[in-house]
Parts: structure tokens; sequence; C-alpha cells
């Protein structure tokens, strides 16, 4: 699969805002991140399985509408918010080197280091406050929620912030991921803890009964050509 996109490949698909056959453009790092937005809900990584298996064939047909939705849907973000902020509190204090070593051979690469990078060396932004990466120490009633197949913000970072809270919380959505629908158990959770103002006795049952998502089979099984 990634073989076909490595230098940069054209697909052709039907625009289902205007009806029209557009050619979709991609190159290696788009893929990637197009392929990582693609594991931020269970109903989107659901889809995963028989997309590779697909792609790897050179069927593109399901991958193209995602990856235009995902191409739209990135230019409604506030990307001078994203760069004044990341910039000052992150990339500052990336070891980029390292960076682009552990990135190596992985399905994103160092794409998605390079384009921040270089964006950061002409975005104005400040300095972050060296205090704001020291742990936090917190009596404040705390809940924190977290997925556990979450690919940007997992469990483990939850875990490690909830050393130095000591009013703290700290739920896992079994097979969940960054969003995506939980039958309104966390609204619920989240609504319990707001109206008590405390997390030390909420009924987290539901948690449990919340379904993993059910993986769509590939259309073909056709061998690699």
């Amino acid at each position: 699969m990634l073989k076909r996109v490595e230098h940069g490949m054209t697909t052709s698909l039907v625009d289902d805002k205007t009806g029209r056959t557009v050619q979709l453009h991609l190159n290696r790092g788009l893929f990637g991140e197009v392929f990582r937005n693609f594991l931020y809900s269970p109903q989107a990584y659901s889809l995963v399985p028989h997309i590779v298996h697909d792609a790897a064939r050179g069927d593109f047909t399901d991958f193209a509408p995602a990856a235009l939705k995902y191409g739209r849907a990135v230019r409604t973000l506030d990307f001078g918010l994203l760069l004044s902020v990341s910039c000052g509190d992150d990339i500052a204090r990336l070891d980029v080197d390292a960076a682009r070593k552990a990135a190596s051979g992985t399905l994103l690469g160092a794409y998605r280091i390079e384009q921040q990078v270089a964006a950061c060396r002409i975005w104005p932004h400040g300095a972050a406050d060296p205090a704001r990466v020291k742990p936090l120490q917190s009596s404040i009633p705390t809940l924190m929620i977290s997925g556990e197949l979450d690919p940007v913000t997992p469990p483990k970072y939850a875990n490690e912030v909830a050393k130095t809270l000591t009013h703290v919380t700290n739920v896992m959505v079994p097979k969940g991921s960054h969003a995506g629908d939980t039958g309104g158990c966390l609204e619920k959770i989240a609504a319990e803890a707001v109206v008590s103002g405390q997390v030390r006795k909420l009924d987290l049952s539901c948690v449990a009964d919340i379904a993993g998502p059910k993986f769509a089979l590939p259309k073909t099984s056709s061998p690699l050509p």
C-alpha cells in the first residue's frame, strides 16, 4: 500500500458535493496524515482493514473520498492559533533530529515534523512559560477521560498527569479513540461530575457497555497484482 504512494499518485473520484469527477493527487505525507485521521474515531477506524486491503491492490475507491473530506475539513481549522500555541509550547522544545530518527520507517514518517518545523520558522510566536511544563499539582476534583486506542492523547498521558492530582477519577474507554459515539455514557458521567462537584462516587458502569467497532470487510479478496 505504501509503495503505491511513495512517489505520489493520482486517483479519480466523484465529488459528493458537486457530483463531478475530480482528480485527487496524493503524496506519501498526505496519505499518512489522512490515514492517521482514520484512527481518531471507532466509526472511522472500523473501515481501515478493508481500505488497506483494497489500497494494497491499487483500489483507492474508499480512501479517496475520505482524503478529500479530510482536506476540506482541515482547511476549516484556525492554523494561526494552532501555530501560535504549538510553535512556542511544542516545537521550541522538540529535539528535531531525535524526532526525525524516531519517525524513520513509521507510517507517517517525518512529514508532520518537517511541516510544523518549517511553519514555525516563519510564523510569529512567543516563548512558553517554563512553569507550564511542570507537573500540575491540584486537589480540585478532576475527571479525566481517555480512549484506549487514541493515537494522539493516549491513556498513558492521562495516567502521567493524574500522578500529581489528589482528587481525580481517570476513565478509560475500552477500544475508544480520540472521539466517537459512546451512546451518551460519557456525557452522563461528565454531567454528573459537574452537577455533584465531585468525581469519587461517579457511576461509571455504562463504560463497560460501550460497544467496540464492527470492522467492515474488504470488498474483494483478489490477490495482490
